[in-house]
């Protein structure tokens, strides 16, 4: 198939967004150490009629991930820490939960700890509105009193767990993260527009802004980004630069050849099963070829990197529209060049299979996203009256207050910052909305006590009553 027509099938994947007047993404194709193709579809700023190029600047989300774990695996390359280590041998703040905790846990997601921006959320904290620091995390953390489960014995996607890898790395090597990664991953490998962007106040030129749909038609602004934590997410890239790291896979410019090895081994449970994360990286299976991928879902920004070890094969595609399916999109690209290679596509399992808990969106996982309640469908409102359970309630493992309230058979959660949740009743003193959950407890005299809720990442947090 002449070049030509295979270029034109791409720019057709992405021509619904090939626009002066839309979002759009940027792509990157590589094959053999070679960006084969590169294109830019649609507006980095429509504000500003700034177009989209392969060197626009994204924040690329749980992307970001690969380079915090590749940053650990250096380290423990050079003996400097262990995989085995505990946690709470770098990390003082964290409690001890009566279980030890360690480093290859948080790499593969098994650690059992709570989701920190679905705490942040709980507590009043809105995302994209209110700072959030990474020794705001630690105060959220310090303050956990449990664990969703036991260390080892689930996997859980929790972005916490990487924020500590970015801590641990940071107090390892005695220089940020940020440091780190340019002196020993982005600067070996030329990667000249990429950084970890720990201070949401810093001016990065050429930067795509994320948005939304507006209702009515056109668009508007993403959520803000208004983080100043690195390693759960925070890196800043573009398609070109990750060719070179893509690349990095192959040539091993920035680290040994035993530690690109360790960024693909999947992670083991305390029953023996093996799972599909590794090292920041998914390992999967897509139409019979093997593939390592890991997306990334922030504001309005949705971004996906796939690569194919045996083809030499990558696509990286970077939007900055809240609705874009970027999976779907890499792998139509590489529907498109490894045709003769893959297999039919009735025949295979797809790349990605969603998280348990992940919130709303074509992505499988999200980095900073509140908790996408809406309405239960199991239960319909009804006239009874649920004043009994109105109140004030209180959480010491958040330091945050909230109040319960009721309207026509439905139990209202009020937080400061957030309109009133309505939850309806599943089954006696038990609430729920999709994506959340409440649970009434009561005392021997039948007095409610307080509730334990769960979502998005956190698993029976409690509150206690204050007052009636």
């Amino acid at each position: 198939m002449p070049m030509a027509s295979i270029t034109e099938q791409v720019d057709q994947v992405f021509a619904a967004w090939d626009k002066p007047d839309s979002p759009g993404c940027a792509l990157a194709v590589m094959r053999d150490g070679e960006i084969v193709y590169k294109r830019g579809y649609g507006m980095a700023n429509l504000e500003h009629d700034v177009p989209i190029t392969p060197a626009t600047i994204f924040h690329v989300a749980s992307v970001s991930k690969q380079f915090t774990a590749f940053a650990i695996a250096l380290l423990a390359a050079e003996g400097k820490v262990s995989l085995d280590d505990e946690v709470r041998r770098y990390v003082a703040e964290l409690p001890d939960f009566g279980a030890p905790i360690t480093i290859r846990q948080l790499i593969h997601h098994t650690s059992g700890l709570r989701e920190q921006f679905a705490l942040a959320t709980m507590a009043g904290w809105r995302i994209g509105g209110d700072v959030i620091t990474t020794g705001d995390v630690l105060e959220l953390v310090a303050r956990q009193r449990e664990l969703n489960f036991a260390p080892g014995a689930e996997h859980l996607y929790c972005n916490t767990g990487y924020t500590l890898l970015g801590v641990i790395a940071e107090r390892v090597a005695g220089k940020s993260l940020r440091a780190f990664c340019a002196e020993r991953i982005f600067g070996p490998l030329g990667m000249r527009n990429t950084h970890f962007h720990d201070d949401h106040t810093m001016l990065v030129r050429n930067r795509a802004y994320p948005y939304a749909p507006a209702e009515g038609g056109g668009f508007m602004h993403g959520v803000l980004f208004s983080l100043s934590t690195a390693g759960a997410s925070g890196v800043f890239t573009t398609v070109e630069d990750l060719a070179l790291w893509d690349e990095n896979f192959y040539r091993c410019a920035a680290g040994r050849q035993e530690v690109i090895a360790q960024m693909h081994e999947r992670g083991v449970l305390n029953s023996g099963e093996q799972i599909r994360y590794a090292f920041g990286l998914w390992i999967d299976d897509y139409r019979g070829l093997r593939a390592v991928q890991h997306d990334g879902e922030d504001a309005g920004f949705r971004c996906h990197m796939m690569r194919f070890p045996e083809q030499h094969f990558a696509v990286a595609v970077l939007g900055n529209l809240s609705t874009l399916n970027v999976v779907e999109l890499a792998q139509r690209v590489a529907d498109i060049y490894l045709a003769d290679a893959l297999a039919d596509k009735g025949g295979s399992a797809g790349a990605t299979q969603p998280n348990e808990l992940a919130p709303e969106g074509p992505a499988s996982h999200a980095d900073v996203a509140p908790i996408p309640y809406k309405a239960a469908v199991s239960t319909k409102p009804t006239g009874e009256s649920l004043a009994e359970y109105a109140g004030s309630y209180y959480s010491p493992e958040l330091d945050a207050t909230c109040r319960l309230c009721s309207r026509e058979g439905r139990l209202g959660v009020q937080r400061r910052k957030y309109d009133t949740v309505w939850f309806t009743r599943t089954s006696g003193d038990a609430f729920a909305v999709e994506g959340a959950e409440i649970v009434l407890e009561r005392d021997e005299r039948k007095r409610i006590t307080g509730f334990k809720v769960t979502a998005a990442g956190v698993r029976n947090l409690w509150f206690v009553r204050q007052n009636a």
